[in-house]
């Protein structure tokens, strides 16, 4: 591949075909992609906000606690950092970063005040990185001791409002309910009992309702107002535990696309309708939607065979296949910016987010 200076110069920057201060296309260069690490280490990215902040968390200084959380702008320079640790709390870990409607973020944290455990969720202040209010949650002795067996949501429409699903404490049942923070008031409950019992992904969305996956295979759809099912649907690999549907993104039009251990992405309309099914070819890590809707980004969780260490790009009207980049490891925590950049997390020695930026500012 041709150094930067070379393209640039073979394409005449700034001799009249590509001005300067404009933008261009890495795809006008001749380049699949470009691609940088940047951050801290063993960070995973949480989410990315609409004016492009970006949000990680994870373990910093090569400390055990998982427990730091930390914003970065759009130039991908540090804005501030925030050790979470509730009061008196040991052995924290940060399980996901979500935002509300404001893009203030919320941290989902695991904790232990021995001999209990705990599960908290608490409203980060944007600009300074201060905790500003939340809730926790007592873990049981039972399933409920599992923190991965708990997902959260923030509500996109009413602030200081969240989702929590959570398997309850006897007969394999899942119940997801709204409540607002910091009162714990629960508005509904939404119980379910599918054949394995534990809800993947929980988004809400700004048409009013969330989407949620489970381990058998099943997507659902709930009216975030009084918590009725709006749809429920199976993907045609569903059953047991063949089909966990680890991955899932919702796009502005309501349409859920969903995958995860088995190799095929299927969507779903807003009312539950499957649009299409796509054979992917590898296990699915992360899936995400660009920020104008016409493109499916799928990342894979595989390692130690090249081939197998992809990351495409479909159509999400139709599923035509655009492009496959190779980028080594495992990846997840897909995420878009508004300006077309690409973040993703890729495991290896040390975990390290890394930016796939398709289009560039011409500056000399």
């Amino acid at each position: 591949m041709n150094s930067f200076g070379d393209v640039f110069r073979d394409h005449g920057i700034g001799l009249g075909k590509y001005k300067i201060g404009g933008n261009i296309g890495s795809e006008n260069l001749e380049m699949p992609y470009a691609m940088f690490t940047f951050g801290p280490e063993n960070f995973d990215i949480g989410q990315v906000d609409s004016q492009g902040n970006i949000y990680l968390y994870g373990n910093i200084g090569g400390s055990s606690a998982f427990n730091s959380m930390a914003k970065y702008s759009p130039k991908l320079t540090s804005t501030w950092l925030l050790d979470v640790k509730p009061a008196s709390a040991s052995n924290q870990r940060i399980l996901k970063v979500i935002l509300d409607r404001n893009d203030n973020p919320w941290c989902v944290i695991s904790y232990q005040r021995y001999p209990t455990n705990y599960i908290g969720i608490y409203r980060v202040n944007k600009a300074t990185g201060a905790i500003e209010h939340g809730i926790e949650y007592v873990l049981g002795t039972d399933g409920n001791s599992d923190p991965t067996r708990w997902n959260f949501a923030v509500d996109l429409l009413t602030d200081d409002v969240v989702y929590v699903a959570r398997e309850a404490a006897t007969g394999g049942k899942i119940d997801i309910t709204r409540v607002s923070v910091p009162s714990k008031t629960v508005a509904w409950t939404y119980s379910n009992t599918p054949s394995y019992t534990r809800m993947l992904n929980i988004v809400a969305h700004t048409n009013g309702s969330v989407y949620i996956s489970d381990q058998a295979g099943w997507v659902y759809r709930l009216n975030t107002s009084n918590g009725e099912e709006i749809f429920k649907r199976e993907t045609s690999k569903n059953g047991a535990i063949n089909n966990p549907l680890d991955a899932m993104a919702v796009d502005d039009a309501g349409n859920v696309y969903v995958g995860g251990g088995v190799d095929l992405v299927s969507s779903f309309s807003p009312s539950g309708v499957l649009r299409w099914e796509y054979q992917f070819g590898f296990d699915i890590s992360s899936l995400a939607v660009s920020i104008d809707g016409t493109k499916l980004y799928i990342s894979t969780i595989d390692s130690g065979y090249v081939g197998r260490d992809v990351f495409d790009v479909i159509s999400t009207s139709n599923k035509l296949h655009l492009k496959r980049l190779r980028v080594a490891g495992p990846k997840r925590s897909l995420r878009c910016a508004p300006n077309g950049d690409i973040y993703m997390y890729t495991t290896g020695n040390i975990g390290t987010p890394i930016c796939i930026r398709q289009v560039f500012k011409i500056i000399s």
